[in-house]
């Protein structure tokens, strides 16, 4: 148990803080699965309708240090550089 009143609210803040990135990664985690899954059926215009929503999830998360800026950036270029093979094929 903590032994100072800051102690115990940075328990609580944590609690909190865990609990709204949890939800955070896991908004982006479905976002990014809605585009892989789109791609996979071959539908070009589904998945760049996806990838611009998840592409703000992507940012939005760099940016509240969910993820590393450079996590963002490259798992962005992965899913566009997949979404314009298919417009290619």
């Amino acid at each position: 148990m903590p032994s100072h009143k800051a102690q115990s609210k940075s328990m609580r803040q944590g609690k909190k803080n865990n609990i709204r990135n949890t939800a955070n990664r896991s908004e982006l985690k479905t976002a990014v699965k809605k585009v892989t899954t789109a791609i996979e059926k071959k539908d070009f215009e589904e998945a760049s309708k996806h990838f611009i929503f998840a592409q703000k999830l992507f940012d939005k998360s760099a940016k509240r240090n969910l993820i590393k800026d450079n996590k963002a950036a490259r798992d962005k270029s992965r899913l566009m550089k997949r979404i314009n093979a298919l417009k290619s094929a």
